[in-house]
């Protein structure tokens, strides 16, 4: 069994006069531009690593807050993949052993599964057994009922250096697993997603 430790960064709409592509706008108000991810094996040891920009369609400008947020430009993603592409290398990244995925918050799983919706990807092809770290991370620190602590708080918290900088998908990816590795215990265990529209 491995884990898949992964984030995603997003685009949206800009400007605000742009026409969607998708006729209902709400049900798409992001768009993935970067998956990044981390391997753990059961050990909790790294053994792959996978990191890529996307080519918006979507959404084809990146936002200015977006960049400023994220750093990533327009020029950045101009000549990147798109996202069918994208995911394809990303599931054989994953490969076909027994996996785990696990995010900061459980936002990335929704939004992931919107994104296989949009591009009609089969929903088999998309997360199922997951672990929310950030919900564990917000137990572990007793943080109060209704409350989860941010990543940046925990990695100063659990004393993890944090020389990348927060907001790219594979720095936060893994910041994640640093984590991960600090907190987990045989009481986290995996849950089942099931995407809701």
């Amino acid at each position: 069994m491995n884990y898949i430790i992964y984030d995603l960064e997003f685009n949206q709409r800009y400007p605000k006069e742009m026409e969607p592509i998708s006729n209902n706008i709400n049900t798409y108000p992001f768009e993935i531009i970067q998956i990044g991810a981390i391997k753990l094996n059961e050990s909790l040891e790294i053994i792959d690593t996978f990191n890529s920009l996307i080519k918006p369609t979507m959404y084809p400008i990146i936002h200015p807050f977006i960049e400023e947020l994220t750093n990533i430009t327009n020029s950045k993603v101009s000549s990147c993949k798109l996202f069918k592409e994208v995911y394809n290398d990303f599931l054989n990244f994953i490969g076909t052993d027994d996996n785990v995925f696990c995010v900061w918050g459980t936002t990335d799983l929704k939004e992931l599964f919107k994104t296989l919706e949009f591009y009609d990807i089969p929903y088999n092809l998309g997360p199922e057994k997951y672990i929310d770290i950030q919900s564990y991370a917000s137990r572990y620190f007793n943080i109060p009922s209704g409350s989860k602590i941010g990543l940046k708080n925990a990695t100063a918290l659990l004393n993890i250096e944090n020389p990348l900088e927060f907001h790219d998908a594979f720095n936060d990816a893994y910041y994640t697993a640093k984590i991960f590795m600090k907190i987990y215990n045989n009481d986290i265990r995996p849950a089942y997603y099931t995407y809701k529209k």
